[in-house]
């Protein structure tokens, strides 16, 4: 106790000894009940600084007691004047004051501004005070003394922490350097507040945190060392930084190296346009989840992913003003697996609210998607990878019950593994990829072949399902509203109406072909309705009527329409009445194909019938002097058609072939 009251005393006489020899005051106001005093620093600007009342002793015999608020402004002698410093010596020995806010408009602390506000061990104290962002510099000594302090925030202005700022603050436990200190002075972090156990004298521990990314400048005793392990605060004082960037270059600075327990206080090392980012290499990030861990996030104040993201090929970090290139999606990058019930005594994992996240699209210099990247996201309903990827991890969409569409851009496919996937997602998950060759390369590739709707992502995905192989017709929806929609059930790819369910609705496809040779067209159909007097599912060419199909959940069937000689429209429809059937209702077309029908020697004509018809119309072809190409003309097979093949062809009617 006489030691603590011997050194109480020499902080008396040196913070006095200072306020001895500074200058009275210009004028005082009244600001929430609390008398402050001023001096004028600049009658032009019309600026003023908080001072202390003339006599220096005046604070430690009852000046600024209670909660005092520092006003941005002031009135005096007819003009308003603009509070922009805490002078030298303002504050000293104000054992009474209990709170004390500041304004904006401080721009500097000055030296020996708080020096012992706790000196009489009776009185209130400060515990913690926050320095805004418009301080820029901390003078000496300032808060010297402060045996009450115990946490201190300092704002992103201050560039300078002057010589013994905080010495000999016992109690302090944590104090934050904003983003813009570049120079730290000497004993300004000399605490010197101990503790002992068992006849061992520790150093308390005390958590500095640093948002600067580039290391302040220290002296060499800006934290005095002692040779006892327990009481040197590289050992016992714990560094904690921003972002894990900033880590290494601690460990590398001056002073700052010798700290045993460097380490960050969040996961990534910048964020933006919505996204967190790790640096991986000299000019090279990847994208992370907020924590960067498997466990998800803590609270749902503690947001990360949600709607549509886009992952840009470049991210620019402004604290160092460098861009770089984003290249991998890091491990459980938008994981929304569990959060930790942080009320719960055994602190167990329960899930959190899920479906935030709706669809994500990466660029192009992706080239790495890690393991449980999408885990859980259960809002997810399509997700682009861009076409540098070449590799995905283990249950990278684990869960992700609601995926429709995987759009792949890069036609080769990237390396994924037995479980990247759901099993429901080959059958419920449509794939797309940059072209016909490329459908051919998936179909071939380990575990995407087992995707029942691999499709190319160049427009002509309802041509590739509807045609038969060797077909090249082109088809169109041309109902906007409900277009036709692209089907696999693992055995085959095909279309289907686009209505299902839609009351009092149609879906309709067509397809236009020219034949010069009389042919059929054939096309594989299946359908649900509800009878052809109610939902109807028609095929018709050039707008007749070819079949009327309804009520009964058929297999695949087969059929076949002749198309004459010349330009038609094939259209097949859906309509839906005023109802929907529990099973659902649909028309379903594959396999469209167009073939040249087989002639008939003799049919001259075109109607499948050899007759005494088709002798009236060689005859008449004949008359015509027109050159005769229809092979059905050359009965007798001599490859000229002429009379003697109007003879031939009496002959095969009269004999009876």
């Amino acid at each position: 106790m006489k030691h603590l009251t011997f050194f109480k005393l020499l902080a008396l006489v040196a913070c006095l000894t200072s306020a001895l020899s500074a200058s009275a005051y210009d004028f005082s106001a009244s600001y929430n009940g609390v008398t402050i005093y001023y001096n004028i620093t600049s009658s032009t600007n019309k600026t003023v600084e908080v001072t202390y009342k003339e006599d220096g002793y005046y604070n430690y015999y009852g000046g600024y007691v209670g909660n005092v608020t520092i006003p941005s402004s002031v009135y005096y002698n007819g003009s308003y004047y603009t509070v922009t410093a805490i002078g030298d010596d303002a504050f000293t020995q104000a054992g009474g004051m209990t709170s004390i806010t500041l304004p904006n408009t401080i721009t500097s602390i000055g030296d020996w501004a708080f020096c012992g506000t706790e000196m009489d061990t009776y009185a209130p104290a400060i515990t913690t005070i926050t320095i805004p962002n418009s301080v820029k510099t901390i003078g000496k000594y300032a808060f010297h003394r402060c045996y009450s302090l115990r946490t201190v925030v300092i704002g992103d202005g201050v560039t300078t922490i002057g010589e013994s700022a905080f010495q000999r603050c016992y109690n302090m436990n944590e104090i934050t350097l904003g983003k813009s200190v570049t120079s730290i002075g000497a004993y300004a972090f000399y605490f010197n507040g101990t503790y002992e156990v068992n006849g061992q004298t520790y150093l308390n521990e005390v958590n500095i945190i640093c948002k600067s990314l580039t290391p302040p400048t220290l002296a060499s005793n800006s934290f005095v060392t002692n040779s006892d392990y327990y009481q040197n605060p590289y050992n016992m004082y714990r560094i904690k930084v921003t972002n894990p960037y900033a880590k290494s270059l601690y460990q590398a600075a001056n002073y700052w190296k010798n700290f045993y327990n460097i380490n960050y206080t969040q996961a990534y090392d910048f964020y933006t346009g919505g996204i967190y980012y790790l640096i991986t290499g000299s000019n090279t990030v990847k994208v992370i989840n907020k924590r960067n861990s498997s466990v998800g996030l803590t609270s749902s104040s503690d947001t990360n992913y949600s709607g549509n993201i886009t992952i840009p090929n470049t991210a620019y970090y402004s604290d160092l003003g460098k861009t770089y290139n984003v290249t991998a999606i890091g491990d459980y990058a938008f994981n929304e697996v569990v959060a930790i019930n942080l009320n719960s005594p055994a602190g167990a994992s329960v899930p959190r609210a899920q479906g935030a996240l709706k669809s994500v699209t990466m660029g192009s210099s992706v080239t790495s998607i890690g393991k449980e990247v999408f885990r859980n996201c259960t809002g997810l309903t399509q997700v682009t990878l861009g076409s540098g990827v070449t590799s995905i991890g283990t249950l990278a969409f684990y869960g992700c019950t609601a995926l429709q569409k995987v759009t792949c851009q890069r036609s080769t496919p990237a390396t994924i593994q037995s479980n990247t996937f759901d099993s429901n997602h080959y059958s419920t998950t449509k794939v797309y990829v940059p072209s016909m060759s490329a459908v051919n390369s998936y179909k071939a590739a380990t575990y995407w072949k087992n995707f029942y709707t691999i499709l190319p992502n160049d427009g002509s995905e309802l041509n590739y399902a509807l045609n038969a192989a060797g077909s090249s017709l082109s088809f169109s929806s041309t109902t906007a509203s409900y277009p036709w929609v692209v089907m696999g059930d693992g055995t085959r790819i095909y279309a289907m109406s686009g209505n299902a369910g839609v009351h009092s609705s149609t879906s309709t496809i067509i397809a236009q072909v020219t034949v010069s040779k009389l042919s059929t067209v054939t096309f594989d159909f299946k359908a649900w309705g509800e009878g052809t007097s109610y939902d109807k599912c028609e095929f018709l060419i050039d707008g007749v009527v070819q079949f009327t199909y309804g009520a009964r959940d058929n297999d695949w069937e087969t059929f076949t329409a002749d198309l004459p000689v010349g330009s038609h429209v094939l259209t097949w429809t859906y309509s839906k009445d005023g109802s929907q059937h529990p099973t659902g209702d649909y028309f379903a077309v594959d396999n469209v194909k167009v073939t040249e029908k087989a002639v008939e020697t003799g049919d001259v004509n075109g109607d499948n019938n050899v007759s005494i018809a088709d002798v009236t119309a060689l005859i008449d072809l004949l008359l015509g002097g027109g050159s005769v190409t229809n092979p059905a003309c050359d009965v007798n097979g001599d490859g000229n058609v002429s009379i003697a093949d109007v003879t031939a062809l009496i002959d095969m009617l009269l004999s009876g072939n």
